[in-house]
């Protein structure tokens, strides 16, 4: 499918943006997504990981939306945690490199 017509998740710290395999028309739900991850990752007392995505996806119906929201959830943990590992390497990604 032509990137063009395709959602998008954009770019964070030293991390690219990413194009999605979900269709244009459900960028909106990506973006939920996204903003559910950003809220679970900034609340100082967040409720457990599973939780927070189990109860946030309920709202979205099988299939097209719940897999956007999902999408956008999951792919932008991905690019906290790949700039976090770039900003300050834990001591096993460190003696890999060695």
């Amino acid at each position: 499918m032509n990137e063009q017509l395709l959602a998008n998740i954009p770019a964070f710290g030293s991390q690219p943006a990413m194009v999605v395999d979900c269709p244009l028309a459900l960028q909106p739900v990506v973006d939920a997504g996204i903003r559910s991850a950003s809220d679970w990752y900034n609340d100082p007392h967040p409720r457990p990981l599973w939780r927070q995505l189990a109860y946030a996806r309920a709202m979205y119906e099988p299939d097209g939306p719940r897999q956007a929201f999902e999408s956008g959830f999951l792919n932008h943990l991905q690019q906290r945690l790949r700039h976090l590992q770039q900003e300050q390497p834990c001591s096993c990604c460190l003696e890999q490199g060695s």
